[in-house]
């Protein structure tokens, strides 16, 4: 038996030997309760990991024990491992049922992945330091219709708002960034009406609650709850960049004079687009599906300027069914242009009827 507990013990000095630092974590890292907050120490400051408690306004403290709070949802994954916590620990006030009404201290720079995912949220309320959004933060926020965002946010992106009844977004004079991973995470954005900037800021401007660079040469951000039907791009963007313009409610589409480029699915989506209409001179590219899922633009005139068409620009789109997605022409679609232009081949390749003008 000595012999065995000598082996056990040496076996367990040579994995800690090897694993120094994952079990120095482990017998540093360690939860706390504050008030109704679970908190834990992250060297010189605190991390607020939690809120457990029944109140309607919750006022996240600034300090604990004498350390700045930093942080509130926000752990490393690798101390759930190292510590023993279990994995499905709420961030935050994630699935909070009662909580109406969230305070947060200038203190804290980040907010962790569904930190704020309260079913019942409709006022939050974001320090003036914070820095950084993780992922789907206000995901479930069905009762949150507009959110402040302090000046001190730099980048943005709007996973952190997908899956919520957001109407506006309003943002600070420092904002640098503001980006989506993909088009189709676009349509994650349930209602979201118009996005306002700051004057002040350097990067971006705001005109309509639609999102542009600061001298209007780039459409940044194009809300599909915006409530335009009828949209001309401003005359001095001459790209219209990969989904850009997709998945909107309009009906009408008069695109710049300075149009060199639509990208791939820049348009797509638009179920209500009925209309559309180039008018420059420049040579124009339009890229692969650029109009796909456009089943109520039945016609287009393209101009012989128009020199380059992706696959399945015009004139396709897709049903779901039991057995995923299936795609169809669409029935009598007809473009109209110069014979031998691109527009005639792409009509010849796909079987379109095409109109010599």
């Amino acid at each position: 038996m000595k012999k065995l507990i000598s082996l056990i013990l040496s076996a367990i000095l040579l994995f800690g030997a090897s694993s120094s630092a994952a079990f120095a974590r482990a017998v540093k890292f360690r939860l706390y309760t504050y008030r109704d907050f679970t908190y834990y120490y992250r060297d010189s400051d605190v991390g607020v990991l939690d809120y457990f408690g029944t109140a309607s306004k919750v006022i996240v403290p600034s300090e604990i024990d004498g350390k700045k709070v930093v942080s509130f949802g926000v752990l490393d994954l690798k101390y759930y491992y190292d510590a023993g916590y279990d994995y499905e620990i709420t961030h935050g006030c994630c699935d909070n049922k009662y909580i109406e009404e969230v305070s947060l201290p200038d203190s804290v720079t980040e907010l962790g992945d569904l930190s704020l995912s309260c079913p019942r949220l409709k006022k939050v309320k974001l320090g003036k330091g914070l820095k950084k959004l993780n992922p789907k933060v206000f995901s479930g926020c069905y009762k949150l219709k507009s959110l402040k965002l302090p000046d001190s946010l730099e980048e943005f992106s709007l996973d952190s708002v997908s899956y919520t009844d957001i109407k506006k977004l309003y943002f600070g004079k420092n904002l640098k960034k503001f980006k989506y991973d993909c088009i189709f995470d676009r349509c994650n954005v349930n209602s979201l009406e118009s996005v306002s900037v700051s004057k002040d800021n350097k990067s971006f401007c705001s005109q309509n609650g639609i999102l542009y660079n600061k001298d209007k040469t780039e459409l940044i951000y194009f809300p599909e709850y915006n409530k335009q039907k009828s949209f001309k791009v401003p005359e001095k963007i001459s790209e219209i960049k990969d989904g850009s313009l997709s998945f909107t409610g309009l009906k009408s589409l008069t695109l710049p004079k300075k149009l060199e480029k639509l990208g791939k699915e820049s348009v797509c989506g638009n179920i209500r687009l009925k209309k559309l209409k180039f008018t420059g001179n420049k040579k124009v590219k339009i890229g692969k599906e650029a109009f796909y899922n456009c089943p109520k633009l039945k016609s287009v005139t393209l101009p012989k300027n128009v020199v380059k068409i992706g696959g399945e620009a015009f004139g396709f789109y897709e049903t779901e069914g039991k057995n995923g997605f299936t795609e169809h022409k669409l029935k009598g679609f007809t473009i109209k242009g110069k014979k031998n232009s691109a527009a005639h081949k792409y009509a010849q390749k796909h079987g379109f009827k095409f109109i010599a003008i």
